[in-house]
């Protein structure tokens, strides 16, 4: 949860809803070493982390 708040934080994510599911997929990739990939359709939340381009 503590990760999950930061990146609610990081972001300033109106929910902890999606940060929850971001943090579980950075934990299962550094438990794994593999790539864990978050995918989602709610584009609110991709511009939000999105980085922006120039």
């Amino acid at each position: 949860m503590d990760r999950a708040w930061k990146i609610s934080r990081y972001f300033d994510l109106p929910t902890l809803y999606d940060a929850a599911f971001m943090a579980v997929a950075e934990v299962v990739a550094e438990r794994t070493r593999e790539e864990c990939e978050y995918w989602t359709a709610d584009e609110k939340l991709v511009s939000a982390v999105a980085p922006e381009e120039n």
